[in-house]
């Protein structure tokens, strides 16, 4: 396998495009940003749903759609179907 040249990937620039999105979408949906840190909650240190009081799942909920949303407008989501 040939060595790689870690300048030219651009994985760094697009997790960080990512989470950008991701802090703008919580910033959209709840003034405090608390959003960003219950999505980050519940899908990448996942915890269980019921964890969470109903209020908080529904900003996870409405911060999922707007961050989900914002994916697709920028093209890190295909909208087309095959």
């Amino acid at each position: 396998m040939p060595p790689q040249d870690f300048r030219t990937r651009d994985s760094r620039e697009s997790a960080l495009s990512v989470k950008i999105i991701a802090e703008r979408a919580s910033k959209e949906c709840s003034s405090n940003g608390l959003g960003y840190e219950l999505l980050m909650d519940f899908y990448v240190r996942e915890a269980s749903w019921w964890s969470f009081t109903k209020r908080e799942q529904r900003i996870i909920e409405k911060t999922a759609r707007t961050f989900a949303k914002a994916l697709r407008e920028t093209g890190f989501l295909n909208t087309t179907k095959d």
